[in-house]
């Protein structure tokens, strides 16, 4: 009985440690939605209620054609387990500077997968 909870016990420290891991380097969001507007983007996402600009990073490509494209992945850092009702989600706005300030938001790729909402 014993050796069967330490064996069990050591299972969910290794599934936890490493569901975190995957975390810290980013899990591609699935989008509700994408918004442009004049100077900003706005990538619609699912929210449980604890869900900040913070929880994500957005990784940036550039293709090699010219004008070149840029390519956009909104990545998901940290989880969201406050476990609250939002059925829109929330918009995370990132601006024209923090995207590309080189090429602005011409040629933009978003290369996340889109869903519907539940």
């Amino acid at each position: 009985m014993y050796l069967q909870f330490k064996m069990k016990s050591t299972i969910f420290i290794l599934l936890l440690f490493f569901s975190n891991a995957s975390f810290s380097e980013g899990i591609e969001e699935p989008l509700y939605g994408v918004i442009f507007d004049s100077g900003s983007i706005g990538f619609h996402v699912y929210s449980e209620g604890c869900t900040e600009k913070e929880s994500f990073k957005l990784e940036t490509a550039l293709s090699a054609s010219s004008p070149p494209l840029i390519y956009l992945t909104l990545k998901r850092v940290k989880p969201d387990s406050c476990n609250v009702y939002i059925p829109d989600g929330k918009v995370i706005i990132y601006k024209e500077a923090e995207v590309s300030s080189l090429y602005g938001f011409k040629n933009i790729i978003v290369k996340n997968r889109f869903r519907f909402h539940k």
